[in-house]
């Protein structure tokens, strides 16, 4: 059966059976799904962290050497197959369109094994979307953040008064507190002397100690990146609640985040009733060891305990708040986490950058190998060592002009050495066509049709770096952030050397009629 799929396509296709194209884009489907499978197997979702790296690499580790190892195998694999038969040799009768299709089938295969690193990226991203949807991380990741403000622990800078933001919580009428009890430290006192400054009366202003309705973390512009939640908002709602003895709502917050403890299998060990209760102490809702709550899970307290020395004791000003072996915890910091990488998942754009550059990269090594099939392998060394030398004059040459020039001369001489590039681009693409119309032998055209064709892929970065260096030079404005522009370019570049290839094969077809000598 394989035996008559192979000679149908050497018949019917010849360029899809050189390439291997078939064969290689089915091992190519079984290699991504079972990589695809790796990355979601190994991925750990469990929320058993407090923080997780943006990047993949840290969960799955040796699994993308592993996929490295896998892509270069591939690649000997098929190009010794591939390498067998090359009718480009000779000039064996092909029109541009069945040369142009050998170089596209290469730079599909080739994109193919590039992309297994990329796989397994997917599957691990994949893995942490299964746990829930978009809609679903934003919601949770609302809850847990309203939540942090009834989870006093670790940065009680955050819940500790500041004159020019808070005003002491008020005493309540009624309420009566003895002076030689209390700690003086905690409270706004006003001191009342008479006509002669002696001490008259004590009179307590309120309270300034730590408390919950004092909480303010910084949060940059305290938007979620998409805009759609206004964290700083949404926790002095919480406080206003407290403030207004809204315990409806109090309870009904306490209860969503115990929701997503159980639904991650957390154990629970502070309930919404005790937790309720633990730290719903008006009118001043104090922080003390009484009240305190660790944000940690067990295991991860222990490990920052342990590891670091410290949350035996928080201090807050002068005074310590003792953490007790009964300090209940919640697990908010894992349950924050994991949502948020979660959402990272969603809405990161290193996917994207990622999927840019091994096309960038399958895109140069087709074109290496199609230069390399085109011409001798002699030729094509002898071609890689005057690029070699090129670029040593060019940068032998830029480092001299620098030394004896002024540090503003430098973009002035980096643009003249770019555009030295597009030049030798112009110049070899000149000679190619001149040997093409006089039909004079190729002699060292063979080098520089090779140069020519390495050139091709970097045309349009070159003259983007042009461009740039032409604002640096004359635009006050060049200074602003170009990642967006930058990605955009190689994007198009990708698009253009696609149709680019199709008259340089036009052109490699009347090249290879050129006698050899």
């Amino acid at each position: 059966m394989i035996k008559k799929i192979q000679q149908y396509l050497l018949l019917h296709y010849p360029r899809v059976w050189n390439t291997r194209l078939i064969p290689m884009l089915l091992i190519l489907a079984f290699v991504h799904f079972l990589v695809w499978g790796l990355g979601y197997i190994v991925t750990d979702n469990t929320f058993n962290r407090t923080y997780y790296y943006y990047s993949s690499f840290d969960q799955l580790g040796l699994l993308y050497p592993t996929s490295f190892l896998i892509s270069i195998l591939l690649f000997i694999g098929w190009f010794v197959f591939y390498n067998r038969n090359n009718g480009l040799k000779v000039f064996y009768p092909q029109s541009t369109k069945q040369l142009y299709l050998e170089w596209l089938f290469t730079f599909v295969i080739i994109s193919g094994i590039t992309f297994i690193p990329f796989s397994l990226t997917a599957g691990h991203t994949s893995k942490w979307k299964s746990v829930a949807t978009i809609t679903e991380a934003k919601q949770a990741l609302k809850t847990i953040k309203e939540a942090r403000v009834l989870i006093p622990f670790d940065y009680l800078d955050n819940y500790q008064f500041e004159e020019n933001r808070d005003t002491p919580i008020p005493v309540p009428n009624g309420m009566k507190l003895n002076l030689d009890s209390i700690d003086k430290n905690l409270f706004a006192l006003n001191y009342v002397y008479d006509s002669q400054s002696r001490l008259v009366e004590i009179k307590v202003e309120g309270y300034t100690g730590p408390s919950i309705l004092y909480y303010n973390e910084y949060y940059g512009s305290g938007y979620y990146e998409d805009g759609s939640i206004n964290i700083k908002e949404r926790q002095n709602l919480v406080k206003t609640w407290l403030q207004e003895n809204n315990k409806d709502s109090i309870y009904a917050l306490m209860q969503a985040f115990n929701t997503l403890q159980k639904k991650h299998n957390f154990e629970i060990d502070l309930t919404p009733d005790k937790w309720y209760k633990r730290i719903y102490n008006p009118p001043f809702f104090p922080i003390n060891e009484s009240t305190i709550i660790i944000n940690y899970g067990v295991r991860n307290y222990n490990n920052y305990r342990d590891g670091y020395g410290r949350y035996d004791k928080i201090r807050y000003n002068e005074h310590d708040i003792q953490i007790l072996p009964t300090t209940p915890n919640l697990e908010s910091k894992e349950l924050e986490a994991g949502y948020q990488h979660i959402m990272r998942a969603y809405t990161d754009d290193e996917p994207f950058y990622t999927a840019i550059g091994c096309l960038c990269f399958a895109i140069a090594i087709s074109v290496l190998l199609f230069s390399y099939r085109i011409t001798t392998g002699k030729h094509w060394l002898i071609a890689i060592i005057t690029t070699g030398i090129i670029i040593f004059i060019a940068v032998l040459l830029g480092v001299s002009l620098s030394e004896m020039l002024t540090y503003q001369a430098e973009p002035t001489v980096l643009l003249i050495i770019l555009s030295a590039w597009i030049f030798l681009f112009v110049l070899f693409l000149s000679k190619v066509i001149v040997k093409i119309t006089t039909k004079k032998s190729k002699k060292r055209s063979k080098i520089y049709i090779n140069i020519l064709l390495w050139l091709l892929p970097c045309l349009l970065p070159l003259s983007y770096a042009i461009s740039l260096l032409f604002q640096e030079i004359f635009d006050k404005e060049f200074y602003e952030n170009k990642s967006d522009s930058m990605v955009n370019m190689f994007l198009i570049n990708i698009i253009f050397v696609i149709i680019a290839m199709f008259p340089i094969s036009s052109l490699i077809r009347g090249w290879k009629s050129i006698a050899e000598e």
